[in-house]
């Protein structure tokens, strides 16, 4: 498969070559293949440079990158660079009786067995697509994956935006560190599809670019908008998992996390009256009635009525009736025309 996405990357971030006629760390331009031109870019790299959070290839300075998250980034200067990203994972629960439960399984199963595909010839990686409403927990699982990589894999987390970008930070990143374990972390791929077009994350799942000792776990709301070359073959997403909203189990532990006072009663109420709730949810109705002073009951018709009524200007209270161009909408549309907003806002 042509790698057009990488060729488009190359070609918005191209430089002029310099006047002694050598790339020294500079994007080269279009007039190259795309295969030489990353080479090109990653000659004589073998060490990390490091400044300010960044992280780009180099002849000398650090031998290898400090487990963590990255987004990769260009700089027509130093080329392709790896940026280092806080991530906050500390009060991440894993809740039990989930489906984050099982994808975590999967991935730590996976970890374990680089020896096997090996032994039959395959490339050491794996795409895990997690799918499902707004607020289910898809980003909670992602962290959860990304905390597993850097605290027990010594690994790294790369956040995936432009898929030209992405696969240069990825060959750069092999060209340092062959066997380094990374997992790749495209969220709300739909979105992206509909940015940049899916050949290039189509190269990048399984084509000429894909990349050894990688997984890849991808998140959106709406599988259904995703191209069927995504999810019918397995070598491009392997496991593709739909996460519901918390279980009666998650939500109580959840609750007795964040609110260990709380009586059994009090929690019980708490747990039946957010059942179909989010874990965003979850939290406001801890604020709610622990911070606000709110009672559960009065919590519960507030979060329900956000969830199943979102706003909307249609419906503002001092809105004229009859005003507007068409009939007054208790819902969101399913066409795709002008409701498309209020269509994602109440998944």
């Amino acid at each position: 498969m042509e790698d057009t996405s990488l060729d488009r990357f190359y070609e918005s971030v191209g430089t002029e070559q310099p006047a002694n006629g050598e790339w020294v760390g500079m994007i080269p331009t279009m007039e190259t293949p795309a295969p030489k031109r990353i080479h090109e870019l990653m000659i004589g790299a073998s060490r990390w440079a490091m400044q300010g959070g960044k992280y780009w290839g180099i002849s000398e300075s650090v031998e290898q990158l400090p487990s963590g998250c990255y987004q990769p980034a260009v700089n027509p200067s130093i080329g392709v660079y790896l940026q280092a990203q806080t991530l906050h994972t500390d009060d991440l629960l894993e809740l039990p009786d989930s489906k984050t439960e099982k994808v975590l399984a999967e991935i730590k199963e996976f970890t374990k067995l680089e020896p096997a595909f090996k032994k039959h010839g395959f490339l050491y990686k794996r795409g895990v697509l997690l799918h499902g409403p707004a607020g289910s927990g898809k980003t909670s699982c992602l962290h959860l994956v990304m905390r597993l990589f850097q605290r027990e894999m010594n690994g790294i987390v790369l956040l995936a935006d432009d898929p030209g970008l992405t696969t240069a930070a990825l060959h750069l990143l092999r060209t340092i560190e062959p066997t380094r374990m990374v997992v790749c972390v495209i969220e709300d791929l739909d979105e992206l599809v509909n940015h940049h077009g899916p050949s290039g994350y189509l190269s990048l799942l399984d084509g000429e670019a894909q990349i050894d000792n990688c997984l890849f776990i991808s998140t959106t709301n709406f599988p259904e908008r995703l191209d069927r070359r995504f999810v019918d073959r397995p070598s491009r997403f392997d496991t593709v998992e739909y996460i519901g909203m918390p279980s009666a189990a998650a939500r109580m532990a959840y609750l007795r996390h964040k609110e260990p006072e709380l009586g059994i009663e009090v929690l019980e109420a708490m747990v039946k009256a957010t059942e179909g709730l989010s874990v965003a949810h979850l939290r406001e109705m801890i604020i709610l009635t622990q911070c606000f002073g709110k009672t559960v009951e009065e919590a519960a018709k507030r979060l329900n009525a956000s969830k199943h009524r979102p706003p909307h200007s249609d419906r503002n209270p001092d809105r004229p009736a009859g005003a507007g161009f068409g009939p007054f909408r208790t819902g969101p549309s399913t066409s795709a025309g002008g409701y498309a907003a209020e269509e994602k806002f109440a998944t």
